[in-house]
């Protein structure tokens, strides 16, 4: 599911401006999905962004969202809008790495 990181870099200031906090390096943001049923709790500490979901009613993680050997429609459906938060989040706040070397030119 981080592949769709791979060649971008966090952008703190846009982070902000998108609801992350930052405190003591780490910074987290929050968003309900699926109705607000679950809530997604985003990190990203040291430029690695990871995040975790939880049961709203129970407060219980729902780790199943990680496991790939888990598959179905629900926990399907809860990756998928896990997907678009994150799309969300690299499209505001995270900027596309240039890897190309550039060689100056011989005379």
């Amino acid at each position: 599911m981080f592949e769709i990181f791979k060649a971008y870099q966090f952008n703190s200031k846009k982070a902000k401006e998108y609801g992350f906090v930052e405190n003591q390096g780490v910074w987290t943001y929050s968003s309900t999905i699926l109705q607000g049923d679950f809530l997604m709790m985003v990190t990203v500490e040291d430029g690695d962004l990871s995040f975790q979901v939880y049961d709203q009613e129970t407060r219980d993680l729902y780790p199943q969202v990680h496991m790939e050997s888990m598959r179905g429609t629900f926990v399907g459906s809860v990756r998928e809008a896990c997907l678009e938060v994150l799309y969300g989040i690299r499209k505001a706040c995270l900027r596309y790495r240039n890897f190309s070397v550039h060689r100056p030119r011989e005379s």
